[in-house]
């Protein structure tokens, strides 16, 4: 029977996760997350395998607190138009706080060399937040808070591609001003 873990699982992760987010998965090596965590490799690797085993771990980590669940979670109950103007603020704010230059941690880690895993996770979460503000569209289309005449799947795919767009774009210029322009004009669409 192994030694029991000495670190807080969760505060590795938090730490492991800002190596990647600012070095991205790629450049991060494991003496960067052991010197970011405090935790010796040995530790690193009893507890995750590999580096690329711990970077499923930090999405895994990343995305059970994220906007993203909380939309996919309520779309079958939260205000449609107000969860997708939500969604929208929250891009703003995230757009323009001190990080901002980072971008989203999933956007970011689409264009990074990765395990088949961390790229099904990706692409499976940019489908789930479709397919959530697809039935928020369908559903305030049924209760008249968003124009009937619009293709409900489009208008998910659309909204969608905005949210990356913003973060994108965060990473470029994170202008509260830019930012906002690009919400207002996805939100216009819903009328």
């Amino acid at each position: 029977m192994g030694r029991p873990q000495a670190f807080d699982r969760n505060d590795l992760l938090d730490k492991a996760m800002q190596v990647f987010w600012d070095k991205g998965y790629d450049a991060a090596s494991i003496q960067d997350l052991v010197e970011a965590t405090g935790v010796n490799r040995g530790s690193i690797y009893h507890a995750f395998g590999d580096k690329a085993r711990l970077f499923e771990a930090v999405i895994e980590h990343y995305l059970a607190d994220s906007a993203v669940r909380r939309i996919i979670a309520t779309a079958e109950t939260a205000s449609p138009r107000a969860e997708i103007e939500g969604l929208f603020r929250q891009a703003v704010e995230a757009g323009v706080t001190v990080n901002a230059h980072r971008g989203c941690l999933m956007v970011n880690s689409a264009g990074e060399g990765r395990t088949r895993k961390v790229a099904d996770k990706v692409s499976l979460n940019s489908h789930l937040l479709e397919d959530a503000l697809t039935r928020l569209v369908e559903r305030g289309q049924g209760n008249g808070q968003i124009v009937r005449w619009r293709d409900a799947r489009a208008m998910g795919r659309f909204l969608n591609a905005c949210i990356l767009g913003m973060s994108t774009r965060a990473r470029i210029d994170p202008d509260r001003d830019v930012l906002q322009s690009i919400a207002d004009m996805a939100i216009s669409t819903l009328d």
